[in-house]
């Protein structure tokens, strides 16, 4: 019986606590989860609902971000050789309903999304995830897991690894219906045989930026903004606790904001006065695009010390707003800020570029003391400045 696994590091205790949460409701057997640190060991141990087990110590405390996807990959092939058939799934892929038949369709079924390698969606049309996937144990899937560690240990990513390896290895991809969605189809030979695969669709693993869950689906796998994670975290727990995940809808966008900043200030929405502390300024701010300037004011103002990118999202409404008083205040506040980036005064800049008004020049002073001389950035940016205010 193939049973989930999935890895975790103590910083996503919170995100893995939702994510027990969902197997259990939908499956009986105890999912695996390896820890790839001893804080996360620590804490899950002696859990009786799950099977903690610590990776090796050479795989622990991976250095930086492209070492731990080799470290992921070579506990995931531990698994493989010891058990035979894996079910991976990542601890942000939330789990509706039981997907476990799904699984015996192919040696590799795996879940698709829309994002990299981008070249590979740009003509193909998507790209398989690694955040939820299925490996059946015979000769062909070992000469594929094979060829993925070798290519990873290279490219130091799971994910374009695997899809690069596919795409030279599969010139035609088919289709088939699967609960009457239509998923991808291919086989490759890695020289131990056919290798069947089947790419599932979004309609059954869905892979999206929006909370929005189709009927049909049977894992949920949101993209999470890594600055944000614990507002989509206390966002999740309070849709599963309520029951009303699947009732979850991203209202219509009517503000022309990204499809992603649409769905994370209707998340933002959602939570309302359970938004973490540490997620008011970046809510102020997308309220702020979103033109609900109250909203944003009220963000704001549960913060008592602004700095960086708050300190700019403030200056942002104020100038929205017309508070030109404010805004000058806030300005002098971003002139003295020892944390504001070059990314930021940027950012700053180019606004005023795009709508001048009466701080400019007090901006324009800002970028001179910071730069100790002119740098292509501030004279390309200045000559944007004075373009709009028609001094060229």
């Amino acid at each position: 019986m193939i049973t989930p696994l999935t890895t975790i590091s103590a910083s996503y205790l919170d995100l893995l606590a939702v994510w027990r949460r969902q197997i259990q409701s939908v499956v009986d057997d105890r999912a695996q989860v390896v820890c790839m640190d001893e804080g996360s060991f620590h804490e899950l141990k002696d859990e009786p609902d799950i099977d903690a087990s610590l990776a090796a110590t050479s795989l622990l405390n991976a250095s930086n971000r492209r070492a731990f996807w080799i470290r992921r990959l070579s506990v995931l092939r531990s698994a493989f050789d010891l058990q035979g058939s894996v079910l991976h799934s990542d601890s942000d892929a939330f789990w509706l309903k039981n997907p476990l038949h799904l699984t015996s369709r192919a040696d590799l079924v795996i879940s698709i999304e829309h994002g990299l390698p981008k070249h590979i969606t740009k003509r193909r049309g998507f790209v398989v995830c690694c955040g939820f996937f299925s490996l059946q144990k015979n000769n062909a899937t070992t000469a594929f897991v094979d060829a993925w560690q070798a290519a990873c240990s290279r490219t130091a990513d799971d994910q374009i690894s695997i899809n690069t390896l596919i795409d030279k290895s599969i010139t035609n991809w088919g289709s088939t219906e699967v609960e009457g969605q239509t998923c991808h189809t291919a086989v490759a030979d890695f020289g131990k045989g056919p290798f069947r695969i089947l790419a599932l669709s979004n309609n059954l693993i869905t892979r999206e930026h929006a909370f929005d869950v189709p009927s049909s689906s049977y894992v949920a796998h949101p993209f999470l903004e890594r600055r944000f994670h614990s507002a989509f975290v206390a966002l999740y727990s309070k849709l599963v606790v309520d029951g009303t995940l699947r009732d979850f809808k991203v209202t219509e966008n009517f503000a022309g904001m990204k499809r992603r900043d649409w769905a994370t200030y209707c998340c933002y929405q959602q939570l309302g006065s359970q938004i973490p502390r540490e997620c008011l300024a970046h809510a102020g701010y997308l309220a702020t695009l979103a033109q609900d300037f109250e909203a944003a004011a009220g963000y704001f103002a549960q913060l008592q010390h602004l700095e960086g990118d708050a300190l700019v999202d403030l200056y942002d409404l104020q100038i929205r707003r017309g508070q030109e008083k404010d805004a000058l205040n806030t300005l002098g506040e971003i002139a003295r800020s020892s944390k504001l980036s070059d990314t930021q005064l940027n950012k700053i800049i180019r606004h005023m570029a795009r709508k001048p008004h009466p701080t400019g020049s007090a901006l324009v002073a800002i970028a001179l003391r910071r730069y100790s001389r002119p740098t292509r950035l501030y004279e390309g940016v200045r000559r944007l400045y004075l373009q709009a205010r028609g001094a060229l």
